[in-house]
Order: C-alpha cells, then structure tokens, then sequence
C-alpha cells in the first residue's frame, strides 16, 4: 500500500477502563454515605419522636387512672408534679399541657398558660379520636397529643405535648464506626474489578493494535475467521485500495496533461 505513515500511539483501553473504574467506584461510595447519613437521621427522629410518645403514653395512663376513679379532669391528684417530672427529665420537652374537654388548659409546665384555650385547630383532631396519637407542628416546635377518657368512654380532655424541632443545620460528614473495614472491603472489590477487567482490556488492546496495523500496511492482517477483522477492517482496507488506485489515476492523468501541454 501506499507509502510510509506516521503512527501516533495508540490509544489504550487500560487508561479508559481504570478511568471509568475510579469515577464509578468514586460515585457509588459517595451515594452509599448519603443514603446511609440520611437513613440514620431518620432513625435518630424516628427514636427521638418515640421517646416523647412513650412519655405522653405514661401521663395519659396515669391521669386516666385519676379519672377513672371518679376524679374531674381539674382535680386530678398529683396531675401538675406528674408532668414537671416528665418535662425535668427531656430539655428538649417545652411544654405539657392537661385540658378539659372545652380546651381551657389546667395544668401546665408553662405557668403563664394556665386559663388560656387550646387552639381547635389543635384540639379536635386530638380529642376526636379516643386513644389515637395526634400529631401537629408550629413554626419553632412538634405537637403530640392524646385524649384523655374517663370510666365512661367519654372525652374528658387531653394531653398535649409541645417539644423542639430537630436541629435542621446540616451537619458535617460522619463516617461509620467501620469505615476501615469497609474500606477495605471496597479496595478489594476495586482490585478484583481492576483485575479482572485489565485482562479483558489487554485481549481488546491486542487486537485493535493488530487491526490498526493492518489498516496501515504495517503487518500482515489477522486470519479471515477473525469476526472483527472480516465485519470491520476488510472493508476499510478494500475502500484504502480503491482510493489509492483512484489517486494513482488521477496522478497519471495529471502527468499525462502535464507532458501534452510541455509538447
């Protein structure tokens, strides 16, 4: 074939691999410590929304233990020691308030809301449901609150429970307790996929090598039962040769113009 042709080095399969290899490998760490950051936030509000529920729970049980022997909702033994004990034990508790079955609130950690009325908003969809949870929230705090029923299974009142908002600030990047472990276990995948993969990638280097040198005139094609070689290069090389015989014409016919206008 035509004359000498310069070669560039040819572009490795190996550094394409290794490449998508690492961006790959890279990605999916990243996504699996999001996913786990946020599975654990989740966890710590699911943990932290029981905690209050369970404290609700037990001042529900025994102020209804009160109305169930025939004690009005506003005279409840040790009813307002009850609730400052359960608001001492969690800061994060803001207030605890026992009302009535019109709202007017009866005892509450929060002296100055003592007399005022429950919000309806809050209120009836506490009370409307005898033992069920409710759950509402405020702009600076979460709402939990129960109705409380008397020895007639009627409402008698509620408890309602006001806390913090968990902390929205995002917070910095924790890693595992494990992480070396894990790590660990991610490098040994990564070389095993590295490995595994640099063999393939060698066999395709091999091959495109030898079909680019073939496509050059270089060396010698590959055998005919190559699929590669028969579906992909032994056209290229058909359509070099008749563009090099092509330009060989055109050459001579050049040639031979030149040589009738030099006569």
């Amino acid at each position: 074939m035509g004359g000498p042709v310069s070669m560039k080095k040819p572009y490795s399969l190996h550094r394409f691999f290794v490449g998508v290899l690492l961006a790959t490998t890279l990605v999916v760490c990243l996504v699996t410590l999001v996913v786990w950051q946020s599975s654990l936030r989740q966890q710590q509000d699911q943990l932290r929304e029981s905690r209050f529920q369970f404290s609700l729970t037990q001042v529900r049980a025994s102020l209804e233990s009160g109305l169930r022997l025939g004690f009005a909702t506003g005279d409840l033994p040790g009813a307002q020691n009850l609730i400052e004990q359960v608001r001492a034990r969690q800061s994060d508790i803001l207030s605890i308030d026992i009302f009535d079955s019109r709202g007017t609130i009866l005892f509450s950690t929060d002296q100055g809301g003592l007399g005022s009325s429950v919000p309806m908003a809050w209120r009836n969809p506490c009370t409307a449901g005898a033992g069920a949870l409710w759950r509402g929230q405020t702009q600076d705090s979460d709402l939990q609150c129960v109705a409380l029923v008397n020895s007639f299974d009627q409402v008698a009142g509620g408890v309602m429970l006001r806390y913090r908002l968990p902390s929205r600030a995002v917070s910095a990047v924790e890693l595992p307790q494990a992480w070396p472990l894990m790590l660990m276990g991610v490098l040994v995948v990564v070389g095993m996929a590295a490995s595994q993969g640099r063999a393939g990638m060698q066999a395709l280097d091999q091959r495109a090598l030898a079909l680019r040198l073939a496509l050059l005139g270089k060396q010698s094609p590959p055998e005919d039962h190559d699929p590669l070689w028969g579906h992909a290069v032994q056209p290229g090389i058909a359509a070099m040769a008749r563009l090099e015989a092509e330009l060989a014409q055109t050459d001579a016919e050049a040639e031979r113009l030149d040589k009738l206008e030099a006569s």
